[in-house]
């Protein structure tokens, strides 16, 4: 039975033959897996708070830090994978929902530190409580451990090939 991924790899391999049909499916699916699993149940969460997604992130990300769940505005830009403006933007949005404080870093007057609020580190475990019980997880039950392996595997390869060919992330 086809999907529609199937549907559009036909379409697309009509149009350009030489399309490495096996490669471009995997790519496909990839991006809708990542689309399809994380995006409702993070949208979900922050929207009633007045939050985009990637604020979701920049929270992650300090909270993985551990207690004083702090790191500089640099760190996070490169942790999430984003610009220092959308990172700008972000750091906005939660100091103004109460969720993260910036302070002067005692190491570098110059520089500054964002660290979680409470409320903010309250907020991590429930987004994090959300996307463990939330789609990904559900549809990876439907995996056994030797599929998760293989994919964790999979994936890794994929993100050093990615990461490799990224300049700013070398």
């Amino acid at each position: 039975m086809q999907d529609l991924v199937d549907v559009k790899i036909a379409a697309w391999a009509k149009v350009l033959p030489e399309l490495d049909r096996p490669t471009f499916e995997a790519a496909i699916r990839l991006q809708r897996a990542v689309l399809l699993g994380g995006k409702v149940s993070i949208d979900r969460l922050v929207a009633p708070l007045a939050l985009h997604p990637g604020d979701a992130d920049v929270i992650a990300n300090l909270f993985e830090q551990g207690p004083p769940y702090t790191l500089t505005p640099g760190r996070l830009t490169q942790m999430c994978f984003v610009t220092s403006g959308a990172t700008t933007g972000r750091l906005t949005r939660l100091e103004r929902a109460g969720l993260v404080r910036r302070s002067a870093s005692r190491a570098d007057r110059r520089s500054v530190n964002i660290s979680l609020t409470r409320n903010g580190a309250q907020l991590a475990v429930t987004l994090l409580h959300s996307l463990q019980g939330g789609r990904y997880n559900a549809a990876l039950t439907h995996l056994g451990k030797r599929d998760i392996a293989a994919l964790n595997r999979i994936l890794r390869a994929l993100e050093a090939a990615l990461v490799a060919d990224t300049p700013a992330e070398r």
